[in-house]
């Protein structure tokens, strides 16, 4: 049975606009110890095509490749997608002068022929999906042989672990649906399903968290924590700002990494 992390319709209404994501996204560019940034080595790891076309899927807003566009050849072409309306409509205003296509698509079902991409591109979007099996005998199909399926996720020994305990210490119910249907401790086996090579790279950080309202801001805007509500706002906070005073830095363990695909 499907949990609302992987609900189609819960996750259209909670990335119908980027406000939690950019929540997320802040405690990560201002409490990590490894300052290269996720999305930077992300980046880097990609062998990126001389020529030919490079599909991602789950793009959010698309900042990752708004800021990494300029590093294409003219000779590439980019298409960059989300489930969400929402932000396929963010997308098309960031994307509306640059020569990017824009499109709206369900990775269980990627409208496109056979063997179109070089490289396909799923960051940190995969345990989204209602369907492991057939999003990614979709993401096979299209992608060209010899060409590579980059797809990021967190492990389960970091920072969602991290606070799935410190709830429980609380007293805090939340709900006890997983969210780890795609991590890097199964992931390998879930894509050897599909390709050929499988390659997991780890990335080594670790969040030194000094402002409690950050950490809580971010735990309320996780879409896995949907059982949370107002009236555990208070009892949250105050067991963190107990921690604070007493440690003077909260240090959580980061998660994360990306594996490689081939057919």
């Amino acid at each position: 049975m499907n949990s609302k992390i992987n609900n189609k319709g819960f996750v259209k209404e909670q990335y119908k606009d980027d406000t939690g994501l950019l929540i997320r996204k802040k405690i990560h560019e201002k409490y990590s110890a490894n300052k290269q940034g996720f999305g930077n080595w992300l980046f880097e790891i990609i062998d990126l095509p001389s020529e030919g076309r490079i599909l991602e899927l789950g793009s959010g807003n698309g900042d990752f490749w708004f800021n990494n566009f300029h590093q294409l050849n003219d000779s590439v072409q980019l298409t960059v997608s989300d489930f969400s309306n929402g932000m396929v409509g963010k997308m098309k205003k960031k994307f509306e002068d640059l020569d990017v296509t824009v499109r709206q698509i369900d990775i269980q079902e990627i409208p496109f022929d056979d063997n179109s991409f070089d490289v396909i591109i799923a960051n940190a979007m995969l345990y989204h999906v209602p369907d492991m099996e057939k999003a990614l005998a979709e993401v096979n199909r299209v992608l060209k042989p010899n060409g590579k399926f980059y797809t990021s996720t967190f492990g389960e020994n970091g920072l969602s672990s991290f606070i799935s305990t410190s709830l429980s210490e609380v007293g805090v119910r939340v709900s006890e649906e997983s969210n780890y249907t795609f991590t890097l401790q199964n992931g390998s086996k879930l894509l050897s399903n599909h390709f050929g090579e499988v390659e997991r790279l780890d990335y080594e950080d670790s969040l030194l968290v000094t402002k409690v309202q950050d950490l809580v801001d971010y735990i309320f805007s996780m879409t896995s924590m949907n059982g949370l509500t107002s009236e555990n706002y208070d009892q949250i906070y105050e067991f963190f700002e107990k921690k604070m005073q007493s440690e003077g830095v909260i240090e959580i363990p980061k998660e994360y990494g990306s594996f490689i695909s081939m057919k």
